[in-house]
This record gives structure tokens, sequence and C-alpha cells, in this order.
């Protein structure tokens, strides 16, 4: 998965954030995960302090189409209070099994700006002072 960066003002809550949930098969194919049948949950991480500000949830995930692994997150106003940068990661499950999207925790990032602070600057800050 290439890295992909989504950028919300603190408060926006019309904003879906959408992914095409990808692997590589066995023939080292990247194709679309058809998740026809299986479970499509979100959570969310500060990127800065690793402080999960989403639990793993159901809630506000919606199919765009199953077969092609589209999937959206409707981004509440309550979710993310602060600027900054966060890792979102999808997660699949088919009973006991599980696979998170992205693999790696930097391809799939929300950058939250505030009405005075932008995202990138709250979080260099933020790792500077750990």
């Amino acid at each position: 998965m290439t890295q992909v960066i989504k950028d919300v003002h603190v408060g926006d809550s019309i904003t879906l954030l959408g992914v095409t949930l990808k692997y590589v098969d066995n023939t080292n194919t990247l194709v679309a995960r058809d998740t026809t049948g299986l479970t499509v949950k979100v959570k969310i991480f500060n990127a800065a302090t690793g402080v999960e500000v989403v639990a793993l949830t159901e809630t506000g995930v919606a199919t765009v189409s199953d077969v092609n692994g589209q999937h959206t997150y409707d981004f509440t106003a309550g979710d993310i209070t602060a600027a900054g940068i966060y890792r979102m990661y999808w997660v699949v499950t088919s009973g006991a099994e599980t696979d998170h999207y992205p693999v790696k925790p930097d391809d799939y990032l929300v950058r939250v700006s505030t009405d005075l602070v932008d995202g990138q600057d709250a979080y260099d800050a933020a790792v500077a002072a750990l």
C-alpha cells in the first residue's frame, strides 16, 4: 500500500475517510481484498504518542464495494479533538483470523489541523517533546 494522507480539520464531520483494501496474493500481485462476509473495523492512534484515540470499532464503517475491498469511515467530530497526525488501521476479521490494513504504521495517516495549529506542526512539536 502506498502512503495515504487524509487532511481534516478538528470538528469536521462530513469528511468520509475511504480506503481500498489490498494485499499481495500468492502470485505476488497486488489485488483488492474481497471483504464479502468479513467484518471491517477501524482503530486510530496518535502517531506521536501512540495513544489510542478511537478504539477498534465497526461504528461509522460503511461498505462501498465488498468485492473491491472499498470502505469508508464516517469521521465524527468527537473522534479527534487535537491537531496532529494519527495512524489509522482498517482491521478485517473472519472468525478468529485478523488482517490489518495497512501493515506498515505510516501508510494511512490522518493529518488533523485546527484554526491555529497545522497538523504537521503539532506532530513535530509532540515528537520533539518526547
